[in-house]
């Protein structure tokens, strides 16, 4: 019996995305709307998205 490699048994996980987008805005428009992610916060031109607070994508 063979073992299971090392990248099948280790838990992964993303903390966020960052995106460089020529429409920010529309972009995050479509996130909200088809994803379901909501703005979290505004700053310095980035938009964040998130879910349940959890920021998951930054918008540039």
């Amino acid at each position: 019996m063979s073992e299971l490699p090392f990248a099948a048994t280790t838990p992964v996980s993303v903390a966020r995305v960052g995106l460089k987008a020529r429409d920010a805005e529309n972009l995050a428009a479509y996130y909200r709307a088809v994803v379901g992610l909501q703005e979290l916060s505004r700053a310095d031109g980035a938009i964040t998205l998130g879910a349940a607070g959890r920021p998951l994508l930054v918008l540039e």
